[in-house]
C-alpha cells in the first residue's frame, strides 16, 4: 500500500499523440483520466488513494513524447506538497523534455511573523533612499497583501 495523497493536473499533447494509449498508461496510477474534446488533446488527472511514486514516474516517463505541457500537483496525508511538472530546456546542446518533480514546504504566518517580515523588508528598502513617504505607504499596503494573499495560497 503506497502513501495516501490528493492529487490533480493537467496535461496536453501534441495533436498526434495516441490519446487512448496514453489514457490507460496514466489510468493505471490515476484512477480518474479526463479527455476534454478538441486540439490539441488535453488531459486531467486525479487522484485521492495510494500513491506509488515508482508507477506514478514510470507512467509520466512513457507519454514524454507526447506530452507538450503538463502540471500534477499532490497533497499528502501528513500536509507534504509536491508536483511534477513537465519542463522542456536545453541541456548543453541537446533538448530535453521530462517530467520534474518539484516540492516545498507551506509555511502559516502569525500576524506577529507578518508584521516582523514586513518591518524587514520596509527597513532594507528604506536603506536604498529611493521612495518618498507616499510611496512607502503603497508599498506597505502592497506587502500587506501580498502576505495575505500568501496566507491564503
Amino acid at each position: 500500500m503506497g502513501y495516501r495523497v490528493q492529487a490533480d493536473g493537467k496535461i496536453i499533447l501534441k495533436a498526434d499523440a495516441p490519446v487512448d494509449e496514453i489514457v490507460k498508461t496514466l489510468g493505471e496510477v490515476f484512477p480518474d483520466v479526463y479527455q476534454y474534446d478538441g486540439l490539441p488533446p488535453r488531459l486531467e488527472v486525479t487522484l485521492n488513494d495510494s500513491y506509488h511514486e515508482e508507477a506514478t514516474m514510470e507512467a509520466l516517463k512513457k507519454i514524454e513524447k507526447w506530452t507538450l505541457s503538463g502540471k500534477i500537483n499532490y497533497v499528502g496525508e501528513q500536509g507534504d506538497v509536491w508536483r511534477h511538472v513537465f519542463m522542456i530546456r536545453k541541456q548543453d546542446t541537446e533538448w530535453v523534455q521530462e517530467w520534474v518533480e518539484e516540492s516545498g514546504t507551506v509555511y502559516y504566518l502569525s500576524d506577529d511573523e507578518r508584521r516582523f517580515l514586513e518591518q524587514l523588508v520596509l527597513r532594507e528598502i528604506r536603506k536604498t533612499d529611493g521612495f518618498t513617504t507616499k510611496e512607502m505607504k503603497n508599498l506597505r499596503g502592497f506587502l500587506s497583501a501580498l502576505l495575505l494573499h500568501l496566507e491564503e495560497a
